[in-house]
């Protein structure tokens, strides 16, 4: 079953959102509207490397198009360091780009456009992410005044609405889960306000992205990011990589001290991966920390789409 889920936001977000961001969402929302118990048992399929869902990273709407991760590509034959100034500024702005518009993404998948230089640059209406910079004074607890108090500021992001796609493998989840996105709000800084959104589902009985989601080629677009796993040809994939450290979650339980989770390699949305086995799943869910009362895990599992061949077949 493959579900589609809109978020328009209310208002700001307080960090990017990824996949393992709404895995984090999906499983404070189901200990808290079902059970401690439920959620233990969910995350134990995921451990033994049996997910019953699969969670994609947002794919943006802007002006009635959306965008995809862009996919990871080769430069092409032309050799745009030579030749005009215009040349060149193009091989700049598709070596930035990090989406690329739905039909540009299905060109992709159909083997229609396999470089850089077969992508055409399009101008969007407007960014769907923007980084902002809030400013605020700290402010004396005992005074209750800023006098002496420090000026910062604090990172928040503006987000266009957006879509996540949620495969099932076991319907039986579909309700929890969706339920938990409606329920909690997404990033940091919930307390502020940040985050919330609001939230639509239906089940695609019929999409494009449903032709892609079976393992017919041995070629995979990443759209979440993914930890590495062992039936990855890295030697034949081309991806992008980076490194994420996560805060433990305090805003719905009251923490004695400041937890932060170790460091995770993560490949990139957007990573092209050759396969060494087809199965319906790759990628993994790792312990973050342990400790004597808690065992806090990290999201990893990878929503990919399988590329065709030139021709168009698998």
């Amino acid at each position: 079953m493959l579900v589609e889920v809109t978020f328009k936001p209310k208002g700001l977000v307080g960090s990017p959102i990824r996949s393992f961001t709404l895995f984090g969402a999906i499983c404070w929302g189901i200990k808290y509207l079902y059970s401690e118990e439920k959620l233990l048992d969910m995350l134990s399929e995921f451990s033994q490397g049996k997910p019953p869902f699969l969670v994609s990273s947002p794919v943006y709407e802007v002006g009635g198009t959306l965008y995809f991760p862009k996919p990871q590509m080769k430069l092409g034959g032309k050799d745009y360091c030579e030749g005009t100034k215009e040349n060149y500024s193009k091989l700049k702005k598709l070596k930035k780009a990090s989406l690329v518009d739905e039909e540009t993404f299905r060109g992709f998948l159909e083997g229609r456009i396999k470089t850089l230089t077969d992508i055409q640059i399009t101008k969007t209406q407007s960014v769907p992410i923007k980084k902002l910079l809030i400013p605020h004074a700290s402010i004396n607890r005992i005074t209750n005044t800023t006098a002496g108090g420090e000026y910062y500021t604090e990172e928040a992001y503006h987000v266009n609405t957006f879509k996540v796609f949620i495969r099932f493998f076991d319907t039986s989840y579909k309700e929890p889960v969706l339920s938990a996105l409606r329920f909690v709000p997404i990033g940091k800084n919930k307390s502020t306000g940040f985050g919330h959104f609001e939230v639509e589902a239906k089940e695609l009985k019929e999409h494009w992205i449903k032709d892609y989601l079976q393992p017919q080629s041995d070629k995979m677009v990443l759209i979440s990011e993914s930890f590495y796993d062992p039936d990855f040809d890295l030697d034949r994939s081309l991806y992008d990589t980076f490194v994420y450290t996560g805060a433990v979650e305090n805003y719905y339980e009251r923490m004695t001290r400041f937890l932060w989770k170790k460091r995770m390699l993560y490949l990139s949305a957007g990573s092209v991966m050759h396969l060494k086995q087809r199965k319906d799943y790759y990628g993994s869910l790792k312990v973050a920390l342990q400790d004597n009362q808690r065992t806090i895990y990290q999201y990893g599992f990878a929503f990919g789409l399988f590329v065709r061949e030139g021709n168009g077949t698998a």
